[in-house]
């Protein structure tokens, strides 16, 4: 596997070097392995190992290796014109670059390899369907590390093989020769055809997942991708920079249209400073008029809760004074939104994935806090990231496909 984009993979030390952690990939692999099968559950103990009863080991040891990986750390203060050159990059990066808390990252351009040791080949076409799966989700959709749903940690698969104890190139899988490796691809249509041709595989190797109300992050209806291409990058740029750069002010712009620059001023950015003003008299005078609320009577939450939790407004109208929206018994809840950087030749694209999964557990409510304050709110539904991704004009893969 390609690294695309800085990997960020915290060992012992989380502020020192990255390592790389056959634990951290076998996870990951389970996680893919879960959003693609929706008999998992069947299969998951035999294949990637488990703990309950007459449940064990994974059916392979994993090894992770990279030969002489450089590092490098952060560094965005770079300014064009008295402006910030990378906004768009600092705005996904934020929580690694900010001063002071600079990470060290294995640098992107390099190759590690994942090493499956069986002790016999796996008989079951179902066990080997299920490998290769997570191996081509982790190496198409995915990522490792810190920040991957915002394109860091980005890793590509460029190859698989098998070989024998002695080093030994042996015949492949039937399986593999059906799931068609997209990276390499020249121009945005090659890359698109291999993409949905290993998705409608997938489809068939495991059938339909019910989306309508996902315990997990679920590959099936609702899946939406959206790829878009891009310019060259500029002259002494790295082309995952200019990549990640143009999705954040995508994502950024978007926001403050839908935040803060809706003509009936009844944006998230307006909504929450209302919300405020009545959690905290103090602050300033409270507008009187009824807010949405939904059938349980409870308010309804800002919209771009939708995009991950926690989120923060804060002010400086009103002294800095901020709102912090989290879930009542969950502080933290990952966007639905993956962006990737794809590379195709001396040109790059963006990769935009919607996929189905629950932002809080069922029934589980947003908290609104204001200093000591708390109100629970609604949850506003998925309707803000279906209008992101039809803001972009890119090229869209939707399931089922083909």
């Amino acid at each position: 596997m390609r690294l695309v984009t800085p990997l960020v993979l915290g060992g012992a030390d989380p502020s020192g070097p990255p390592e790389l952690r056959a634990p951290a990939f076998k996870g990951l692999l389970r996680y893919w392995y879960r959003a693609v099968d929706p008999a998992y559950q069947s299969r998951e103990a035999r294949v990637f190992g488990g703990v309950g009863p007459g449940e064990g080991q994974a059916c392979f040891l994993l090894r992770v290796t990279g030969e002489h990986l450089q590092t490098a750390t952060f560094h965005l203060n770079e300014r064009r014109d008295g402006k910030d050159a990378r906004a768009g990059l600092r705005y996904l990066t934020y929580s690694l670059t900010a001063r002071g808390r600079e990470r060290l990252f294995f640098k992107p351009g390099q190759t590690i390899t994942l090493h499956f040791l069986f002790k016999k080949r796996p008989g079951e076409q179902q066990d080997r369907r299920a490998i290769l799966a997570s191996i081509w989700l982790l190496g198409h959709l995915g990522g490792a590390g810190a920040r991957i749903r915002r394109g860091m940690g980005t890793v590509a698969l460029t190859r698989w093989s098998v070989v024998d104890p002695a080093g030994h190139e042996v015949e492949a899988w039937p399986e593999m020769q059906e799931l068609p490796i997209a990276h390499g691809a020249a121009s945005v249509d090659e890359w698109l055809r291999r993409f949905e041709s290993g998705l409608s595989c997938l489809q068939r190797w495991f059938g339909e997942a019910d989306t309508r109300h996902p315990t997990h992050t679920t590959l099936g209806p609702g899946s939406r991708f959206v790829l878009l291409e891009l310019p060259p990058a500029r002259r002494g740029e790295d082309a995952w920079e200019n990549a990640l750069n143009e999705a954040g002010l995508a994502l950024h712009r978007f926001r403050l249209r839908r935040g803060v620059a809706r003509a009936d001023g009844d944006g998230d950015y307006h909504r929450a400073k209302r919300l405020l003003l009545r959690l905290d008299p103090a602050s300033g005078p409270a507008r009187r008029e009824a807010p949405a609320r939904a059938r349980t009577g409870r308010e309804i939450a800002p919209e771009r809760v939708a995009f991950g939790l926690p989120l923060q407004f804060r002010f400086t109208s009103l002294q800095g004074r901020s709102i912090m929206f989290r879930g009542k018994q969950h502080d933290r809840s990952a966007s639905r939104l993956w962006i990737r950087p794809i590379d195709l030749g001396d040109r790059q694209a963006l990769l935009f994935a919607l996929l189905p999964s629950p932002l809080l557990a069922p029934g589980e409510p947003i908290r609104a806090e204001v200093r000591r304050e708390r109100v629970e709110l609604d949850l506003p539904g998925d309707h803000i990231l279906m209008e992101f991704l039809d803001s972009l004009s890119g090229r869209e893969v939707t399931w089922p496909c083909g």
